[in-house]
């Protein structure tokens, strides 16, 4: 009993501490917002066409401002998918394994069991985002680099009018990744999740 009243408390206790933050926040702006319009608009600003220009500009700002913060902290954690969901049969392999080469078998029969497909390789423990990442065909550091307009285009999305919105509009989802054709050949295609034309799943990395 007095577990879990102590666990509950730590919980509340961290949930507290997880707003103060934003609460922190809030304060600037609410401190920003009145140095602004109260002490320089209408108390140094003596032009009143000048004066509303500027309210106008600052209030559309502050609340696609507030639109994007407020979604920020409550949207949820975003979830990997299931495929990539050990089980717990599997854990207990990995946590039995006595050595490097058993966890890495455990983790390839896993994985073609399945039917993940491996696009990248070769890590090491290493810091990752300077050093190309190596596909079959070798490495290649511009293998996820669809160019300026299609990068541009996945991220923000195809319908230009909602890019400057703070609502979702990427055509990904933090799993899947576009690869540009490799050497000639079309780039491998993921079948799953409606998210399939020339998708590549980055995955479980395996030397």
């Amino acid at each position: 009993m007095r577990k879990c009243f102590g666990s509950r408390l730590i919980k509340g206790f961290i949930s507290i501490i997880r707003w103060v933050p934003v609460v922190f926040v809030l304060l600037i702006i609410c401190w920003a917002w009145y140095t602004y319009i109260i002490e320089f608009c209408f108390k140094i600003l003596d032009d009143v066409i000048i004066r509303i220009i500027y309210l106008l500009i600052v209030h559309l700002l502050l609340f696609m401002f507030l639109w994007s913060y407020i979604k920020t902290v409550i949207s949820t954690i975003g979830k990997p998918s299931e495929l990539f969901h050990i089980p717990i049969e599997v854990r207990e392999y990995i946590a039995a394994a006595t050595n490097d080469h058993e966890f890495r078998s455990i983790l390839e029969e896993f994985v073609k069991e399945r039917n993940i497909p491996l696009l990248t390789r070769g890590y090491d423990g290493g810091i990752q985002s300077f050093r190309p990442p190596v596909f079959a065909y070798g490495a290649d550091r511009n293998g996820f680099n669809l160019g300026v307009k299609s990068n541009f285009a996945d991220i923000f999305g195809s319908e230009k009018f909602k890019w400057f919105l703070p609502i979702f509009t990427s055509t990904g989802n933090g799993q899947y990744f576009p690869q540009k054709a490799a050497r000639g050949n079309q780039s491998h295609q993921y079948q799953g999740n409606n998210y399939q034309t020339g998708r590549a799943l980055q995955a479980v990395e395996v030397v």
